[in-house]
């Protein structure tokens, strides 16, 4: 459910897997490394729901622009919904190709979490985040 017509529609965020290789490693650690993991709060936790954080989407090339370029979503969501609203919102088919990039620079994980990318690479309150068909960067 949204709140206002600039929201994007949340997604439930899945837990990371523990491959098996890593959990045999957590099995042997230091003392003093294990003290350390017990007091880890996963991201996911500290990144509550109502944290809403502000996204401005604009248009490289001949990609078309959309009519408003300012959304809302919280900071728990994976760029992955981002870019599948992205793609909704353009009608994109399944086999067409797009490529976000954050100010103008790098490509994130599809896996990055919002608040983590807002936190370290938003301008003037906004995670700018530019898309087109081609690449653009890189």
């Amino acid at each position: 459910m949204t709140d206002s017509p600039n929201a994007i529609p949340e997604e439930t965020v899945k837990e990371p897997l523990l491959t098996m290789a890593a959990s045999t490693v957590l099995m042997t650690l230091p003392t003093s490394a294990t003290t350390v993991l017990k007091s880890y709060v996963p991201t996911t936790a500290l990144a509550a729901p109502e944290n809403k954080i502000t996204i401005k989407l604009k248009a490289i090339g001949s990609t078309p622009s959309l009519k408003q370029s300012v959304y809302k979503i919280s900071g728990n969501q994976e760029f992955q919904v981002l870019v599948r609203f992205l793609r909704k919102q353009l009608k994109c088919k399944p086999q067409d190709s797009i490529f976000c990039y954050i100010n103008s620079n790098f490509a994130p994980g599809l896996d990055d979490l919002l608040g983590n990318l807002y936190q370290n690479f938003a301008i003037d309150g906004n995670l700018q985040v530019s898309y087109c068909y081609t690449v653009a960067f890189g």
